[in-house]
């Protein structure tokens, strides 16, 4: 595992050109000649038994591609940004690499650290585009053009309002509260108006402790396709906003302003970081924002200690569009990229469900019993792994996640579930999925205005936040905010008119 040691290599790195380690620079392995791809993941770090499960899995992939071994390189999120831009600073050799919530792939493929894929797809692994579905395949392209493959797992997505369930149903009509949410696509007054009876009764009663984590209200009811802009769902004209620049939003800043006046939002907002889980331990928040599915509630609840209940914004499950959160690349610095891409069918298919579930769960006997013929007991950990465990990767962070096996946090048919319901009968899909904002002509601009929004967090929080806020609309319109939704409305409208 590699940490933040690395922050004062920097000055020792003289940056390369993205274009110095081109395409005709590698030597592609053919037949049965050996390679060793060298493959960067996100996880939990190296654990105790990695080696010997990274071993075997080599073993086993030579079965399938024969002469090929793998060397991995598992890195927690705190440290995978840095590394993989001193990785590419150096032009260090990587085959395979996530991308996900750390990284902008806009961003690095404009950097050229990516590979085009479509044509090592096509040639390589076709079985990739018959066993994944093309909308998901589609959120993996820039300017047309695949450079990553989207780690397929649970997409759709179904925001809730969660909470204590005691102190809901001492403060709550449980019924009535789920049914005005329900009525509306976005948020209201009224919405707000029963939320704050419940803070005030829960302070009242002693019971607020760290109060309701802050909100991201200004999202539901849009398609939030290149944060912060989004066109509202139930707008036939899908006319693009800035989500932070509405008169809805102004007017639940000014509500946030006086829960936080009241106490109702922890004091310390300003300084907060990032959230730990001790943060929704039983003295921690009693409401809070999250994404609800059948089975969550309960695996939550267990996990933390105390009951809860989540109010489902939306009746229907959404598939968006946009990016999905973790996703494999082929980094330009890669040696063998056939191979590579050979390994990425093998993670996302039926055929290589074996070599999949080995890299996730480890080994049978060792790291997890086999209790069914897709059912397993983790040995060590329910769950997630840790670093603490002896071996184990999220099974997000790498493959088709339909291909793994299920644990004793999961319930039978959920695959299918997430298959036949999340995806299918319950899912509402975006009237323009697919579309991916090209932010090739507004990329300076877009670029301010991500700094600036991230430099106005919990503004609420502040004395003079009106006047804050104000500040923040007048350097949102100076860098670019008005030329950004207008070049973002035209490309929805183009998308519109070639896929009626």
């Amino acid at each position: 595992m590699r940490h933040s040691k690395y922050a004062g290599v920097f000055a020792l790195i003289v940056i390369a050109a993205a274009s110095a380690f081109a395409a005709g620079q590698a030597e592609p392995a053919t037949g049965t000649e050996a390679a060793q791809l060298n493959v960067m993941l996100l996880g939990p770090g190296r654990q105790q038994d990695s080696e010997r499960v990274w071993a075997s899995f080599s073993d086993l992939l030579g079965e399938t591609l024969p002469g090929t071994t793998v060397d991995f390189e598992v890195l927690p999120t705190s440290d995978y940004r840095e590394r993989w831009q001193l990785t590419m600073a150096a032009n260090e050799r990587v085959d395979l690499a996530w991308r996900g919530w750390v990284l902008s792939l806009d961003d690095e493929v404009a950097k050229g650290a990516y590979r085009p894929l479509d044509d090592l797809v096509d040639e390589h692994a076709p079985d990739l585009l018959q066993e994944l579905p093309g909308w998901l395949l589609d959120m993996g392209r820039v300017n047309g053009v695949l450079y990553e493959v989207p780690n397929y797992q649970q997409t759709a997505v179904r925001r809730a309002i969660w909470a204590r369930r005691d102190l809901a149903e001492r403060f709550l009509d449980i019924d009535a509260f789920q049914e005005m949410l329900w009525a509306s696509d976005v948020v209201t007054d009224e919405w707000l108006d029963v939320i704050e009876d419940f803070l005030r009764d829960a302070k009242e009663a002693g019971e607020l402790r760290l109060g309701i984590h802050v909100p991201w209200f200004e999202e539901q009811g849009y398609d939030v396709f290149a944060n912060p802009y989004a066109y509202r769902l139930n707008d036939p004209e899908m006319r693009v906003v800035n989500i932070w620049d509405t008169p809805r939003h102004r007017a639940t800043l000014d509500r946030l302003a006086e829960w936080y006046q009241e106490g109702y939002i922890r004091q310390d907002i300003l300084s907060v970081q990032r959230l730990s889980q001790d943060d929704f331990r039983p003295d921690g928040h009693i409401m809070w924002m999250d994404q609800v599915f059948r089975g969550s509630v309960a695996a939550r609840s267990a996990d933390r200690g105390f009951e809860m209940i989540a109010f489902a914004f939306d009746p229907h499950y959404r598939i968006l569009t946009g990016r999905t959160p973790t996703n494999m690349t082929v980094p330009r610095t890669a040696r063998y990229p056939e191979r590579a891409v050979q390994l990425l069918e093998l993670l996302n298919t039926k055929r290589g469900a074996d070599l999949y579930n080995m890299l996730v769960y480890g080994l049978e006997g060792v790291h997890y019993e086999r209790v069914g013929d897709n059912r397993i007991e983790t040995l060590h950990y329910v769950g997630a792994p840790t670093g603490d465990s002896p071996y184990g990767l999220p099974k997000w962070a790498v493959g088709n996640t339909f291909n793994a096996y299920l644990t004793q946090a999961e319930e039978d048919g959920w695959n299918e579930y997430i298959e036949n319901v999340v995806h299918g009968e319950k899912a509402r899909v975006s009237p323009i999925q697919g579309f991916v904002a090209d932010r090739t002509t507004v990329q300076d601009e877009f670029a301010l205005v991500d700094a600036i929004r991230r430099e106005y967090r919990n503004l609420f929080a502040l004395p003079d936040y009106k006047e804050v806020y104000a500040e923040y609309m007048e350097k949102l319109r100076v860098a670019g905010n008005d030329r950004i939704i207008e070049e973002f409305q035209r490309q929805i409208d183009d998308f519109r008119r070639q896929n009626r």
